[in-house]
């Protein structure tokens, strides 16, 4: 056997080899999320430990050449990494979506012309929590909106937590038309007679019901005055 004091080491023993041990290839894939249902603001990267430098990367379905690839869709990406001696790894990020938001919304009844009534914007899907807003331009935590006729139709739109948003329309508001009252009255043909005033009402919502002078509220449109 060889001596192991290098300085005594025989010439036929030859001369002692360097010994350099190399940590293995290993590859970890982390990632970022489509924030909106059918984006494309995912991503993946890939960290690299062991082998040798410089390293090549290769992803697969899409997403280039480069330790990170951005841009992607829903879905599972491979990374296949190659060092400087040849030996490759591979790792996997699987890019996850939400669920797609959608708005919508109902709308009370307006009992008479000219007054309000309320709209309630509802949200499914998407990343909760949601924001709501009839102009697109101010949102309100609450779903909950008083409107008129005159304003509409109406738009719900929606936002989530990631800023995504979907609108619904149209909301049709609808009211009665202006109540109008007018009466026609008889003749008295004696003095300190009576006669008959009848009670006329267009526009609302039927049936009706007529006093006169404030008095008590009947059915019957006509009074002996």
């Amino acid at each position: 056997m060889c001596p192991l004091d290098p300085s005594k080491i025989a010439p036929k023993c030859g001369t002692l080899q360097e010994l350099k041990i190399t940590t293995p290839l290993s590859a970890i894939a982390t990632g970022t999320n489509v924030s909106c249902f059918g984006g494309n603001t995912g991503s993946a990267t890939v960290t690299v430990s062991g082998g040798t430098g410089p390293y090549t990367y290769s992803w697969s379905p899409s997403g280039g050449t480069g330790a990170t690839a951005s841009n992607l869709v829903a879905g599972t990406y491979t990374v296949t990494l190659k060092d400087a001696k040849g030996c490759t790894t591979t790792a996997s990020y699987t890019v996850t979506e939400p669920s797609a938001l959608v708005a919508g919304g109902s709308v009370g009844t307006i009992a008479c012309y000219g007054g309000t009534t309320t709209l309630t914007a509802t949200a499914t899907g998407g990343t909760g929590p949601y924001q709501y807003s009839t102009n697109g331009t101010t949102y309100q935590s609450s779903p909950t909106f008083t409107v008129n006729a005159a304003g509409s139709p109406y738009t719900v739109h929606v936002k989530d937590a990631n800023q995504c948003i979907d609108t619904y329309t149209p909301i049709i508001v609808t009211q009665p038309a202006a109540l109008v009252a007018s009466v026609l009255a008889g003749t008295i043909a004696c003095d300190g007679g009576t006669t008959t005033l009848t009670a006329i009402a267009t526009g609302g919502t039927a049936p009706y019901q007529f006093s006169i002078n404030g008095g008590a509220y009947q059915a019957s449109p006509t009074f002996t005055v």
